[in-house]
């Protein structure tokens, strides 16, 4: 295992690194809800390893992003990379993190796994889901109102988009629907036996080392053959 340490740690969020392999990448990770502060994303370490060096975002108040100061995260990140290509990578709440902070850190990449990102019933029905304590929090959570406006990612040409959902999941399913459709520069997939936790499917299919190595470089075809390879269905939506 890597060595892990923090660089960075306030009331709201604190930043956690990995140094990899000395190349000119740097993968900035957004753990999902039920992530343990003070623990990387596992999942990913070692792929990250190979590629780069690794950053991770710990929310420390599981506000899908709400909590944490925009410029100060990008400032934090970019000083960090140092002139690195960054890639942003998330699961489920840390997806949607790693979709909105593309809008303020200058990022090649981003690949989001299963992003739910609404706790309003009247956009997706979540209340399956929600414990009490979670939906308590949730009426403070002003990334429901602000994250509504995902088209934004259309317009954000510089960027491309790998966002995979889980088809054997409803509410990914559900909140799938809110998504632009693929596009120039968005590549969306409805992983068909997978349930919300995409990238550990993908790492119980051999398939992580892989997408480390091509959609950093947007070799979509590549993963995709890789993706049949390892008889993943899938749909491009």
């Amino acid at each position: 295992m890597k060595e892990v340490k923090q660089l960075y740690s306030d009331e709201n969020f604190s930043l956690m690194t990995i140094s990899g392999k000395d190349t000119d990448m740097c993968f900035v990770s957004f753990p999902g809800f039920n992530h343990v502060h003070g623990q990387t994303h596992n999942d990913f370490i070692g792929s990250i390893a190979k590629r780069g060096c690794g950053l991770f975002v710990h929310d420390h108040k599981k506000s899908w992003g709400t909590f944490i100061d925009d410029d100060l995260l990008a400032e934090k990140v970019h000083k960090f990379a140092n002139g690195k290509r960054i890639f942003l990578i998330g699961t489920s709440m840390g997806a949607t993190s790693a979709l909105y902070f593309s809008k303020v850190i200058d990022c090649d990449v981003v690949i989001s796994f299963g992003a739910q990102y609404s706790l309003d019933h009247s956009i997706v029905r979540t209340d399956d889901w929600l414990t009490p304590e979670v939906f308590e929090r949730s009426k403070e959570i002003s990334s429901v109102a602000k994250f509504q406006n995902i088209e934004f990612i259309k317009d954000n040409g510089n960027t491309s988009y790998y966002i995979f959902h889980g088809a054997n999941d409803e509410f990914d399913i559900a909140h799938s629907a809110h998504f632009p459709t693929s596009g120039e520069n968005i590549n969306r997939y409805r992983i068909e036996d997978s349930r919300h936790v995409v990238s550990d499917y993908f790492k119980r299919n051999g398939l992580l080392d892989d997408l480390f190595l091509f959609l950093p470089d947007r070799k979509t075809k590549d993963f995709e053959n890789s993706m049949k390879r390892q008889n993943v269905r899938f749909t491009k939506i």
